[in-house]
């Protein structure tokens, strides 16, 4: 049976000094794509994403693509998008039959209203 590998990221740079929050706005700007727009978007690019999937494949894993978000940075996520996009991936890493394994696209430095480690948090 092929292992069932969900592939998302969810990255952000923050400057917490910076009073622009970083809501869902400013990730529809720049990158957030959900489900099979990710292999549309991602695939064949010089991205983790596309390594991901050429990893997948490279395997004979079935990729389940979940939600890809990046937006520029600026201030600290907001309680809204940082919820909605890791609601976005838990959901699809427990649907159905599940996740064998997660390849999560991360920049490692975000900051949320209510988080000082974001990444950490979702992790």
């Amino acid at each position: 049976m092929s292992k069932r590998i969900l592939i998302g990221g969810f990255k952000h740079e923050t400057n917490t000094f910076s009073i622009l929050p970083t809501d869902l706005d400013a990730y529809r700007t720049r990158c957030l794509y959900r489900g099979e727009e990710v292999l549309r978007v991602f695939r064949d690019t010089n991205s983790e994403i596309a390594g991901f999937l050429d990893a997948c494949a490279e395997h004979g894993w079935t990729s389940i693509p979940s939600t890809v978000g990046d937006a520029s940075p600026s201030g600290p996520v907001t309680q809204d998008a940082y919820d909605k996009i890791t609601t976005a991936l838990l959901q699809d890493a427990t649907a159905g039959d599940g996740v064998d394994a997660v390849l999560l696209q991360l920049h490692g430095a975000m900051a949320a209203e209510h988080l000082s480690d974001g990444e950490g948090a979702l992790l």
